[in-house]
């Protein structure tokens, strides 16, 4: 089966809906994607996977979720979600919640560095589900009054930027709780991208643990290359993170992370999980009849 596992719409970062989705797949002769916004479940997803009437598609219903261990950012990418879980959704609620709070401190920072007085309404015109400072990015290039930003970059390299006057730390939930609920709504939880957020050093401790909590997966193919050239620190790829996945013995993934035909990393279907993938994580789910 030829499937993409890893991409986002306009539900979090992404710049193409879920139906603009279906048909870049379908140009790309995929059998199957999973829609994985960023601490999010897309809305126009229901059910634990579907298959598009028109083009016979595999649509797994998925998300990306951020989290900590061992004092590492990481993400879990999480398979064959119900959407309709209470402990999801209270779950992604508490997240969008931490994320506005930073978001508003944020904006009191930046308020003390700029010449211009910026509300939470301005930025918070361009939240979806996903609060971020790429919306807070988007409300300074929009103010009037703000000439010395210009683009998303500026306000990122002059003011929101990780090493910037006004940046605050995103807050993430702890693993091990973000593992137990997505087991819980009967999804299959796979870490992300292992090689470009962990150190090469300390990745084995840090998927051991995970595996302890009950992670069944690594994204092991993965668009390294692309990741390396937009700045990503990338400690090992897909050879490495194959020798974990195998000595923990969790299923193999893969995905491009695409993130739209308007974005920078249109990679839709240039990265291929392996054949397998999407029948292994089916039979973890809880899914009654798989027809994978």
């Amino acid at each position: 089966m030829e499937a993409d596992l890893h991409m986002h719409t306009v539900a979090s970062d992404g710049t193409d809906t879920l139906e603009e989705r279906i048909d870049q797949a379908s140009e790309k002769d995929l059998d199957a994607i999973a829609i994985t916004d960023h601490n999010t479940v897309n809305d126009d997803l229901e059910g634990r996977f579907k298959v598009d009437e028109e083009t016979g598609l595999n649509i797994i219903t998925g998300a990306e979720i951020e989290c900590r261990v061992q004092g590492q950012s990481i993400e879990i990418l999480s398979y064959f979600l119900d959407p309709a879980s209470g402990n999801l959704q209270d779950l992604l609620t508490e997240i969008y919640e931490m994320r506005c709070e930073r978001l508003e401190d944020i904006i009191k920072n930046l308020n003390e560095e700029i010449s211009y007085e910026l509300t939470r309404k301005e930025v918070f015109e361009h939240v979806t589900a996903n609060p971020g400072r790429i919306h807070i990015a988007q409300a300074m290039v929009e103010a009037e009054d703000l000439e010395e930003v210009e683009t998303v970059q500026d306000a990122f390299r002059g003011y929101i930027g990780s090493d910037r006057p006004a940046y605050i730390s995103a807050p993430k939930k702890d693993a091990g709780e973000v593992i137990s609920t997505v087991l819980e709504s009967g999804g299959v939880p796979v870490l992300a991208h292992p090689g470009r957020d962990l150190g090469d050093e300390k990745a084995k401790q840090v998927i051991r643990e995970l595996a302890e909590h009950g992670l069944k997966g690594l994204e092991v193919e993965y668009s390294w290359i692309k990741a390396r050239k937009k700045g990503f620190g990338v400690n090992f790829g897909r050879e490495r993170t194959g020798r974990l996945a195998e000595a923990f013995d969790l299923v193999e993934t893969g995905g491009s992370d695409c993130h739209g035909s308007g974005a920078q990393r249109f990679l839709i279907g240039s990265v291929k999980a392996p054949e397998d993938a999407v029948g292994q994580l089916a039979d973890l789910s809880d899914l009654q009849q798989s027809p994978f």
